[in-house]
């Protein structure tokens, strides 16, 4: 395989051959999508030939780089084939003596050295570096001012999938976590850190072994310059790994490159080999109840690559029962255990057993095991369906490819040159409690979990149950609370005689087989027609006011968020009516008002200064967290199409915003807003939801949802009061009854619509 050689101005190669030879010349251009895109097979999609500045005739003896055959930036990489054959020379056959360097792997870092300079001098790095500092510090339990006290807490610098090779920011990487090791030790007063963990793939695995043990030895190198323990897991890539590259790392030579260490530190009996040079092992953190399980999550030979071992089972059972009554474990594997946690592996051997028996061990152990992380999947998720949390760490090599991963996980944005092209975490802690945070320096959020869970959103249902039963109507709302929803979404419109109704639409058509504008039409018409459209069958469903809907929820408790429907017609004193009858209701401690129509949220603030707010949108605004604090609201309710925006639940929280997200109907979707730390989230499927946030619920084939009988039909233009809430019976009319309403249904269509004329030119 070719080996690229840095070369600048300067650079002398110099054969030991009599052969001629020639140079190719590369440019790394970094390309975007190739940053970190599984698009690339070869090093031609991230290193870019560049034959201008290669010979055109066959060289024999001394050449020497110089300005005039470099490109602007003065640098580039070459690889050196024979010239007759064309195959790669050999390293004997020649000698490369950069200007000024003994070797040009010294060369290529001074170049590098001087980017990293001006990168670390920017304002958001440094910044950046003073803020994590400081977090790490508070959340530790330390300050300057009680130097050489003692929390309890662990501190581990936390990292994963490095991928290190010519286009890596590694080097960016290695002094960003410098830089916050010092703050902290400024900011601290002593040194708090425990030790590093690396959860694996050092490197990308294309080219050669050789190659992969020169980038990964850097990466090593700075990792120990801190003088600190490094607790490292072996990735897929770590055994030179790359699609059809042959060129593969021995578990032997893996174990000589990234972990033969361990042994090394003074810790009689704290590291705990399976076998001589094995990838998984036991550490016992000195003084500390903490044990590190660290497993093997690849085996390049087998047919499913990504798994682990029937002996690794064994070995891990045995391990545990070992364990005295007070150790607390941390699992640490390269792959998450489980196929739906992984988009790359078709299968991951003995993933379910694995689990299976970390979660005997630890329901029969008091709940001692604080966490499973890994890596791999180049993204943050918190899965939370067993027993103890899996806790996915993002890539923190730069990459601008959101597909290719599992379901809800999230990948921060990322750009080259920002401090958002970082990505590595600090993990704090309890091992007592079992509480973690994950302070995140550059791109995504702070994490914490707590205890072993992790605090998922509220679940209002949006319109009611409406991916179940027509949307608002009683018998959605019925059936949201009846699943275990926390609240229920709704909208409310004036009809024309001034009564507030629960409607979403302006026009009735889609939700009813009737005609006409809501605010055109009274009560007594609107409750002329069946709203069944959205779900249909043949069960009544009758518009709802909003009086029969607080009726309703009233005794149980749920939140109401109320969107006032003012984005079409302005319905001049709705705002106030709505706030009276949720008065008359006692419910004001309950309800939350929303709307398109922001001017509408202030006109409503201005008559109940107390009254819940939240500004309503789905398309972007620039900083709505700032938006919605100087308009006086509570919240924000983005389309869940809008959470994507960089920092917007930092920036929420900084300004004491909450985030109502709709409509979140993919469980894909429900896991994001729980990683993102939305406040709640509305969805049309709120037992779903539940159930995937291991909530109290019951679903929907548990309930036996049952149709409104027929209100008695009121006085046309007669207030809501006189109007009685829609009574359940638990029956279906007679097939007699129902042909015959179904007949009167459309043999008086033509006379209501008369009426509705008449009415007109009466001006009523």
């Amino acid at each position: 395989m070719h080996r690229y050689i840095y070369v600048s101005a300067g650079t002398k190669l110099v054969p030991n051959t009599e052969k001629a030879y020639l140079y190719k010349f590369h440019v790394l251009t970094r390309p975007g999508q190739y940053i970190y895109s599984y698009d690339y097979e070869s090093e031609e999609k991230w290193i870019t030939r560049a034959t201008e500045y290669e010979p055109s005739e066959p060289l024999t003896g001394e050449f020497e780089f110089t300005a005039d055959r470099l490109p602007a930036s003065g640098e580039g990489y070459i690889t050196i084939t024979d010239a007759e054959t064309g195959l790669p020379l050999p390293e004997a056959s020649y000698s490369i003596i950069p200007l000024g360097f003994d070797t040009w792997e010294e060369a290529e870092r001074a170049s590098v050295r001087a980017k990293v300079a001006a990168f670390m001098s920017r304002e958001d790095v440094r910044d950046e570096v003073e803020r994590t500092a400081k977090t790490i510090c508070e959340k530790a339990g330390k300050a300057s001012s009680d130097s050489g006290s003692a929390s309890g807490k662990l501190v581990f610098t936390l990292l994963a999938d490095t991928h290190y090779v010519l286009n890596g920011n590694w080097e960016y990487t290695a002094e960003t976590i410098k830089a916050v090791h010092e703050s902290v030790r400024k900011a601290c007063g002593s040194d708090i850190y425990t030790g590093i963990i690396h959860l694996g793939d050092l490197t990308d695995g294309i080219l050669s072994k050789d190659i992969c043990r020169i980038y990964s030895g850097r990466v090593l190198d700075e990792l120990k310059s801190l003088n600190l323990p490094l607790y490292m897991v072996a990735g897929n890539h770590d055994s030179n790994y790359f699609r059809k590259n042959p060129d593969i790392l021995t578990e032997e030579e893996q174990y000589d490159l990234y972990m033969s260490h361990l042994a090394a530190y003074d810790a009689p009996g704290s590291y705990i080999s399976a076998a001589p040079k094995s990838l998984y092992y036991r550490y016992d953190i000195p003084g500390s109840i903490l044990t590190l399980l660290v497993l093997s999550a690849y085996d390049n030979y087998e047919q499913h690559r990504y798994g682990y071992t029937e002996e690794q089972l064994t070995w891990i059972s045995a391990e545990l029962d070992r364990f005295s009554d007070d150790r607390r474990v941390l699992v640490l594997s390269h792959d998450a255990p489980l196929t739906n946690l992984d988009f790359w592996a078709k299968e991951i051997r003995n993933g379910e057993a694995l689990c299976d028996i970390l979660d005997a061990w630890n329901v029969a152990h008091d709940h001692r095991l604080i966490g499973f992380l890994h890596g791999h999947t180049h993204a943050d998720l918190i899965y939370t369906k067993r027993s103890f949390p899996i806790i996915s760490v993002g890539c923190s090599k730069i990459e601008y490819f959101e597909d290719k991963k599992p379901d809800g996980a999230i990948c921060p944005a990322r750009i080259e040159g920002e401090v958002t092209q970082e990505l590595w975490d600090t993990l704090i802690l309890d091992p007592e409690t079992g509480d973690m945070d994950f302070i995140r320096f550059g791109a995504g959020i702070d994490r914490h979990v707590i205890g072993h869970t992790i605090p998922s959103p509220k679940v209002w249902a949006h319109r009611g149950a409406s991916g179940y039963l027509p949307e608002n109507t009683l018998e959605a709302f019925n059936l949201a609370a009846d699943m275990g929803a926390d609240g229920i979404e709704l909208d409310v419109q004036f009809t024309r005689d001034r009564q507030l109704v629960v409607i979403h639409d302006e026009r009735i058509e889609r939700t009813s087989d009737g005609q006409g504008a809501v605010a055109d039409m009274t009560l007594y018409q609107l409750r002329q027609y069946n709203y069944n459209r959205t779900i249909p069958d043949d069960t009544q469903y009758d518009i709802p006011t909003l009086s029969e809907v607080l009726e309703l929820i009233r005794p149980n408790g749920m939140i109401i968020n109320i969107e006032l429907k003012t984005g079409v017609n302005f319905y001049p004193g709705i705002e106030q009516a709505t706030v009276d009858l949720v008065r008359k209701y006692g419910m004001e401690d309950r309800v939350i008002y929303s709307s398109f129509n922001h001017e509408s949220l202030i006109r409503l603030k201005e008559y109940a200064p107390d009254a819940e707010c939240g500004v309503l949108y789905s398309t972007g605004i620039a900083d709505p967290a700032s938006y919605a604090k100087v308009l006086g609201m509570q919240a924000i309710h983005p389309s869940v199409g809008c959470v994507k925006y960089p920092g917007l639940p930092e920036h929420c929280k900084d300004n004491g915003i909450r985030m109502h997200v709709w409509t979140v109907n993919s469980e894909a979707q429900m896991e994001q807003m729980r990683q993102l730390g939305v406040d709640a989230i509305i969805t049309n499927y709120p037992d779903v939801a539940l159930a995937l946030y291991g909530r109290d619920h019951k679903s929907y084939e548990e309930l036996k949802p049952t149709p409104t009988a027929d209100i008695a039909e009121s006085e046309q233009d007669s207030p809501v009061e006189t109007v009685a809430p829609s009574q359940n019976t638990g029956h279906k009319h007679p097939w007699p009854l129902r042909i015959a309403g179904t007949m009167y249904k459309y043999i008086r269509k033509p006379f209501v619509a008369l009426d509705r004329v008449i009415q007109k030119a009466a001006g009523k």
